[in-house]
């Protein structure tokens, strides 16, 4: 399955994503790097999800919280990073 797949099951689900995601803001060093796909659940049933779906559709995923001490070894990430910021759990 690909990174189409992933963002069409999480559109479906009503979770929130975003390609080509800048996430220098999540990060304490504020160093550019783009994901292919951003995450953004509002919820543990919508992260609890996500994860899943990301893990169903091979789509490697990262889950990150505050960012703080974070490095992306390249300037893009090819995957799907689930931010954890907007969570109301």
């Amino acid at each position: 399955m690909s990174m189409q797949e992933l963002r069409s099951a999480l559109t479906a689900h009503a979770i929130d994503c975003k390609t080509e995601y800048a996430l220098c803001e999540h990060l304490s060093f504020r160093l550019a790097c783009t994901a292919a796909l951003a995450i953004l659940p509002q919820n543990e049933e919508e992260l609890i999800l996500a994860a899943s779906l990301c893990r169903k559709t091979g789509v490697k995923s990262i889950l990150l919280g505050r960012g703080s001490n974070l490095f992306f070894a390249e300037t893009r990430y090819e995957g799907a990073v689930i931010l954890t910021d907007a969570l109301s759990c």
